[in-house]
């Protein structure tokens, strides 16, 4: 017969320990697997397999995020391979003339010039072409309301006096002012009272952790598309009446800072009938329109932003507009 040795019983200060040593374990195990993750990620952004290469944006405290600053990078997807420069403002460097006051480039990615060479950007074409300085403050992701209050920080920075602003406008902008968060990162909202609230942390760790982890970004981000409804008929009214509201208080404060303003928009009727109060407009649909029945493709492929050739149209609308308005080109 075999007889079994009694357990041993650990005595309550040894099963301490031990589930102190198991904790400590564990978490570390977990930290570095996260630390670990985070790292291959960036790797495979930086290598452009996946997503934004490398990525352009980085955590701010009142816009969400802010494009990076001081670098020069290489931007690849499989639709383009181009170099971009960024300056000490974050500001992306496309470069126009050389005289008199900026015009001053306000948006998201399209303005940014996204997968485009910066010469090639309508707002290095229309600089060139008129001979003055440009000031690109496109960020991607951006909506109205962000576009908005980097404008108003950019004033404070630089006056507009004598400036000519230019703010392009995306079909997607009547969606993202009503969200408080975009691409997995949290962003403010403005009220049509005008009242801003700001974008919610999610307290610490998490919150230390979302505003520098790219993947926690691009997890959040794949999830917010897997679950987004389709916006509703009131909800996408609202977004419409906010963005003309805040193009309207874009077009407030430029005139009483000095400087013109002018809207750009993909086509008229993108904000359902809300056109802003007194915003010149330069309705890009009917030259989109007509350049599409030739078969000329004016976006990328697979990414569907515009192409070279789709700035070009654009920098060609602005320029036409600017040369048969009031707007000081």
């Amino acid at each position: 017969m075999v007889t079994l040795a009694p357990s041993r019983r650990l005595s309550p200060t040894r099963r301490l320990r031990h589930w102190f040593f198991l904790g400590v374990v564990t978490s570390s195990t977990l930290f570095l697997s996260l630390i670990a993750g985070e790292l291959a990620w960036r790797a495979i952004r930086y290598a452009g397999w996946a997503g934004s290469s490398p990525p352009l944006v980085e955590f701010a405290p009142e816009l969400g995020w802010q494009n990076r600053r001081n670098v020069r990078l290489r931007h690849r997807q499989p639709d383009f391979d181009v170099m971009v420069q960024l300056d000490a403002e974050g500001h992306r460097v496309t470069p126009g003339g050389s005289s008199g006051p900026p015009i001053v480039f306000v948006g998201d990615s399209i303005t940014f010039g996204w997968g485009v060479d910066a010469r090639d950007t309508f707002v290095s074409r229309v600089g060139h072409a008129l001979d003055r300085r440009t000031v690109n403050l496109g960020v991607p992701g951006y909506g109205t309301d962000q576009s908005y209050l980097a404008l108003m920080h950019h004033g404070r920075q630089s006056p507009l006096n004598s400036a000519l602003v230019i703010y392009t406008l995306t079909a997607n902008d009547v969606f993202d002012v009503t969200q408080d968060r975009m691409y997995g990162r949290g962003k403010p909202r403005i009220n049509i009272n005008g009242t801003i609230e700001p974008f919610r942390s999610s307290g610490f760790p998490l919150g230390w952790i979302e505003q520098r982890s790219y993947l926690l970004a691009s997890i959040r981000t794949g999830i917010d598309m897997l679950s987004r409804k389709p916006q509703s008929q009131p909800e996408r009214a609202r977004g419409a009446r906010l963005v003309a509201f805040l193009v309207e208080q874009m077009r407030q404060q430029c005139e009483a800072a000095g400087a013109d303003f002018l809207l750009v928009v993909p086509k008229h009727e993108i904000l359902a009938g809300e056109t802003p109060t007194g915003a010149r407009e330069v309705d890009l649909g009917p030259a989109i329109e007509r350049i599409q029945r030739t078969g000329r493709s004016l976006v990328f492929r697979e990414d569907r932003h515009f192409n070279a050739a789709g700035h070009a149209v654009v920098a060609s609308e602005i320029l036409a507009s600017l040369a048969d308005s009031t707007v000081s080109p």
